[in-house]
């Protein structure tokens, strides 16, 4: 496929500001969106695995069966292309209305417990391991990020869309 070390996430607001949906962003994200925020679709894609997710009742992500995402990488052109089905989210969705966060990450084949295959972010980089983290277990593995607010544009400020991680020591806020 042409991904081997970057891992997206896409989430997916089907009703921006209602407040439904996950807050919590995939395991090992250490992040959340703000409340009144919440993701109600998300897809996560790396060299091994492309799938769509859906929150159950507690928050907990569930993945959809059946192959629902391409990804298409042009390396060329140094983009990646994510096809998913648009009836996979049912009779008279617009995703024009809908908000909508992506996240970059790196993707790891031996990562620790229950991060969904992400790569764990040290103070100091070591091998198959990224630096700049601080020194606490709670701190976010997300690399970058892009969103669209209900104002449709991005967001000048991180913290009005996202809650990361806590204080050192401290679960990030739930």
């Amino acid at each position: 496929m042409g991904l081997s070390v970057q891992t997206f996430d896409i989430y997916m607001d089907t009703d921006p500001g209602a407040g439904t949906g996950a807050r919590l962003l995939l395991e090992g994200r250490n992040a959340a969106l703000k409340k009144g925020d919440g993701w109600d679709y998300a897809v996560w894609v790396e060299g091994w695995n492309q799938k769509v997710l859906r929150p159950d009742p507690a928050g907990r992500p569930v993945e959809s069966s059946g192959e629902n995402v391409k990804a298409v990488v042009d390396a060329a052109q140094r983009a990646v292309t994510l096809r998913v089905p648009l009836s996979l989210f049912g009779k008279g969705a617009d995703p024009a209305k809908w908000g909508y966060a992506a996240a970059l990450l790196s993707q790891d084949g031996f990562p620790a417990a229950g991060v969904r295959r992400v790569r764990d972010v040290l103070p100091q980089a070591a091998q198959w391991r990224m630096g700049g983290g601080p020194a606490d277990t709670v701190h976010t593995r997300i690399m970058d990020l892009a969103w669209r607010t209900r104002q449709r544009r991005p967001s000048p400020d991180f913290e009005q869309v996202f809650v990361v991680a806590g204080q050192p020591g401290q679960p990030y806020p739930g």
